[in-house]
């Protein structure tokens, strides 16, 4: 299951393990436990990426 998270999010301003760090803990705030899959981090950013862009459009 492949995802592409657009380029425009891989932010030079913050490290892979801080994105780690971040994604990790916005998961497990809404529930998840343990640790995130390098496929989970990908499709948590993208469903960033959407969310936003829904809420642009409205």
């Amino acid at each position: 299951m492949g995802y592409d998270v657009p380029k425009q999010m891989e932010s030079k301003d913050i490290s892979k393990d801080d994105k780690k760090e971040i994604l990790t803990r916005a998961a497990h705030a809404v529930g998840h436990e343990g640790p995130l899959s390098e496929d989970d981090m990908n499709k948590i950013e993208l469903a960033i990426k959407i969310a936003l862009a829904k809420h642009k459009e409205q």
